[in-house]
């Protein structure tokens, strides 16, 4: 795993585990559910920016919402930020019953305008 990504999801690099490693889950009540991730990430000033893409074939990936030291995109039309801080939950807005399949990723990415 890059390091990069243990610093940014607050991890130890000295240890394998896989807690703290996004993870997926279901939030909504029973007649609507919907697909959704939680992660950790850095308060800022963290110098980074995650974005949560969303991809029906892992060929082309969509933005959703993202999160940097400049602000963040907490909503769009692809999926909606839960408000919960610590760890971050994002959710997709198409109900899993009514979406056709969809893969989710978190990226993150040294903000090229820190030193």
């Amino acid at each position: 795993m890059p390091n990069l990504f243990e610093y940014a999801h607050q991890l130890d690099p000295r240890i394998t585990s896989r807690t703290g490693l996004p993870a997926p889950g279901v939030l909504g009540p029973a007649g609507d559910p919907h697909f959704a991730i939680t992660f950790p990430r850095r308060v800022p000033p963290s110098e980074l920016n995650y974005t949560v893409q969303v991809s029906a074939d892992l060929t082309q990936w969509n933005d959703g919402s993202s999160y940097s030291d400049r602000g963040a995109v907490l909503n769009n039309s692809l999926t909606a930020d839960t408000g919960t801080l610590s760890p971050t939950v994002v959710q997709l807005n198409a109900a899993i019953a009514a979406a056709e399949q969809r893969l989710v990723r978190v990226t993150v990415v040294r903000d090229a305008r820190t030193p």
